[in-house]
């Protein structure tokens, strides 16, 4: 947008201006002085991330810098200072759990598991070195904002100068980078994980941050797992200063009322409940989706957070999907024949002293056969149906439609 003048009072400059031949449909693009305006407007935004070009030498930025460092002296692998790490890790490492690739990656790249606390030292180190630079860039950028570009091109003339959206947004990228800094700072001095690896792991988690790790995941599980969100469980993260939550694992084909008490009994014991739905292919007792199962269960509460699993490792699972900083107690809720091993999965696997693990056997007194509940879709019996199975509402038109949803992905899959 631009004032009476001609000058831009909503931020940007275009790049130019692009010409179209109405004739051929061929696109000239015009580059004037614009890109010499945004530059000196955005120079310190830029020198504060990723860095920028002055003249012909490319300067690096100070979170870029800090990154490449780590890079090389802490993880010593080339391969992370580059935009595409995350495309390379699970180029390189597919079908992998994220945990199981970052180990790999580290490993082939000979990285020395026994020095894991001169490692993390380092990585506290780059940091701090660059809040000092950060800070410098601060003070250089105070110095400079009243200065003005003078652009003289045909008859374009302006007298370019920081104006009050520039310097307000220059100052919020800056206070965005020192909190990014001083995040990593606070997250690798409190590491929670036991063994050498686990603590390099979660060091080179910390590094990648939450973001990248979610594409991995992505990439590496299944296209299912794209669907997967955690907004709700960050929003407790942020409001709570520490988490109790609930895990339950099961195929539930299809959701049934004795999941539904299940979940219930785990929202009253926690902050949050993460199902985490097996029967991913379907079979003679898988006929339902991921992504159908998930919308029923959600319609317990808002604090159900549903993801898929590949395997019946709870700890993987956990570790994988859910971010443990703020977590101090997990209960696991199973039946009796499957206690035992969830218990001995924790004893042995388990890298967080600091979180309680409790594995809680289910009252199945009343327990519901999905096979049952199965037979009743199979065979056209609604009102059993109803009898067996969680729905998610209470309106009779809608458990009649999903009866008839039910039925139809049956005999999508041959009938069963």
């Amino acid at each position: 947008m631009f004032d009476e003048e001609g000058y831009n009072i909503d931020g940007t400059w275009p790049e130019g201006i692009v010409i179209k031949d109405l004739n051929s449909g061929d696109l000239v693009k015009v580059v004037s002085v614009f890109p010499v305006i945004n530059k000196f407007l955005w120079k310190y935004r830029e020198l504060a991330n990723k860095g920028l070009k002055e003249e012909e030498t490319w300067v690096v930025g100070v979170l870029q810098d800090f990154k490449n460092k780590v890079a090389d002296r802490v993880f010593r692998t080339k391969a992370l200072k580059t935009p595409s790490a995350i495309s390379y890790i699970s180029r390189n490492y597919l079908r992998m759990y994220v945990n199981q690739a970052l180990l790999k990656l580290l490993s082939d790249n000979k990285f020395d598991f026994n020095n894991i606390d001169i490692a993390v030292k380092r990585f506290i180190d780059e940091a701090e070195t660059a809040l000092v630079a950060l800070k410098n860039l601060k003070e250089e950028f105070e110095k400079n904002k009243s200065k003005e570009l003078n652009i003289e091109k045909g008859m374009f003339k302006r007298s370019i100068k920081y104006g009050e959206i520039h310097i307000r947004k220059t100052y919020e990228t800056f206070i965005d980078v020192e909190s990014e800094l001083n995040n990593l700072i606070t997250s690798a001095k409190t590491i929670t994980a036991k063994t050498n690896k686990g603590k390099a792991v979660q060091l080179l988690r910390i590094f990648l941050g939450q973001n990248n790790l979610n594409k991995l995941a992505e990439v590496n599980i299944t296209e299912i797992a794209k669907e997967l969100d955690q907004e709700d469980f960050q929003k407790l993260n942020e409001e709570t200063k520490k988490l109790s939550i609930g895990v339950v694992l099961g195929r539930m084909q299809p959701p049934s009322l004795m999941h539904y008490s299940i979940i219930k009994e785990a929202l009253s014991d926690n902050n949050a409940v993460f199902v985490f739905l097996a029967g991913l292919r379907f079979d003679d007792k898988n006929f339902l989706s991921f992504s159908i199962r998930k919308k029923i269960l959600r319609k317990i509460n808002g604090k159900v957070i549903v993801y898929p699993a590949k395997t019946g490792f709870i700890p993987g699972l956990i570790e994988e999907y859910i971010k443990l900083n703020k977590v101090d107690e997990i209960n696991v809720y199973c039946g009796t024949d499957r206690v035992e091993g969830f218990r001995r999965q924790f004893d042995q696997h388990w890298n967080h002293s600091d979180i309680t693990v409790n594995v809680n056997e289910v009252n199945r007194e009343n327990e519901v056969s999905a096979t049952k509940i199965r037979e009743a879709i199979r065979k056209d019996k609604f009102e059993q149906f109803l009898q067996m199975a969680f729905t998610g509402t209470q309106d009779m038109k809608v458990k009649k439609k999903i009866f008839s949803l039910y039925r139809k992905y049956m005999e999508k899959n041959n009938g069963r």
